[in-house]
């Protein structure tokens, strides 16, 4: 991918220009600012600060959630939090992806779709399955995900009081 006038250029995009970092707790508050961007953009009513969703995050790292940075050249372009489980029936893993997230300047050009291979490859390679959940205000993460062959599993339903 090449930078030309202040964007990327899909022309050029191969594996080999973004990088998957660990990210950790000294990552709290650029995985928490990623966070409310998803939440914003998922059209999600969660109503945390980056102070919230910092805390949150280091619990889901403390529990056994893995996180990986998406890095373009020292730019953070995303991330994904994902925990691997022992399956019910003892035959492998499951892979659970809680949060995906490409920042708004480097979608639409295929890196999503790069980063999720990429993360098929290397760190969901154990999986029997992977799953995650998509809100129903989402209809470009249902469409991102239905591309990469995942179908519906479950309808969650809620009415507030």
């Amino acid at each position: 991918m090449r930078y030309i006038n202040g964007s990327y250029d899909r022309q050029g995009f191969g594996a080999q220009d973004f990088a998957l970092v660990d990210g950790g707790m000294n990552n709290i508050r650029e995985l928490a600012l990623m966070n409310a961007g998803l939440i914003r953009d998922e059209g999600s009513e969660n109503p945390m600060n980056v102070e919230q969703l910092a805390e949150r995050m280091a619990g889901f790292l403390k529990s056994g959630y893995i996180a990986k940075l998406v890095m373009i050249g020292r730019v953070t372009a995303g991330y994904c939090l994902y925990r691997m489980d022992n399956r019910i029936d003892g035959r492998g893993y499951d892979c659970f992806i809680r949060h995906f997230y490409i920042k708004p300047r480097f979608r639409n050009r295929g890196i999503g779709t790069e980063v999720f291979k990429r993360l098929s490859e290397n760190c969901f390679n154990k999986a029997v399955e992977i799953k995650v959940e998509v809100l129903e205000s989402n209809p470009a993460g249902k469409a991102f995900w239905a591309k990469l062959g995942f179908i519906p599993y479950s309808y969650s339903l809620r009415k507030k009081l």
